[in-house]
C-alpha cells in the first residue's frame, strides 16, 4: 500500500520559525500550495468546522486522492473553508487537545502536524506496518 498523500494549503498567516507545514513540506513529507486553485478535487479536506467526523469510512477516499490541511490564521479560518468546501470532502477531527508549543492545551488548535498525524491515525489500522518520522517533539506515526 502506498503512502496518503499529504497536501497544505499554505497562507503565509504565521511564523515560518514555528510551522509545521512547512518543515513538513522541506522534510518531503507534504506538498505545499499557496493558492486554492492548485488544490485537487476530492481530497479530504480537515476542517474544523465540517458537521462530519472523519472515519475509516473516509479511508478509501484519502488512499485514492490524499489529504488536505489548511495553515493559516485561526483568524481567517472560517473565511477559507467556507470558500473551499464545496470541492473537497469536509471532515473534522474529534475532540483534540493541541500540544504544539504555540496553542499548547487549547482545544483543537492543532498544528499541521497534529492534524496530519491525528488524520492518519484514525485512518490507518493499527494492524498494518507504519514508519515513524522523527520531529522536534517525539515520533509521529505517518504512514503504512
Amino acid at each position: 500500500m502506498k503512502p496518503v498523500r499529504l497536501m497544505v494549503y499554505h497562507a503565509n498567516d504565521d511564523d515560518p520559525k514555528k510551522c509545521s507545514a512547512k518543515k513538513l513540506h522541506r522534510l518531503g513529507h507534504a506538498d505545499l500550495v499557496t493558492t486554492p486553485r492548485k488544490i485537487p478535487k476530492q481530497m479530504v479536506l480537515l476542517n474544523p468546522f465540517s458537521k462530519k467526523s472523519l472515519s475509516m469510512e473516509d479511508a478509501e477516499m484519502a488512499q485514492k486522492h490524499g489529504i488536505l490541511a489548511v495553515d493559516c490564521s485561526w483568524e481567517h479560518a472560517e473565511d477559507f473553508f467556507s470558500g473551499v468546501h464545496d470541492k473537497m470532502i469536509n471532515r473534522s477531527l474529534p475532540f483534540l487537545i493541541a500540544v504544539n508549543p504555540v496553542n499548547y492545551g487549547k482545544f483543537l488548535k492543532l498544528s499541521t502536524l497534529e492534524a496530519f498525524a491525528a488524520a492518519l491515525m484514525i485512518l490507518i489500522t493499527r494492524d498494518k506496518p507504519s514508519k515513524s518520522y522523527r520531529y522536534t517533539n517525539g515520533h509521529l506515526i505517518f504512514s503504512p
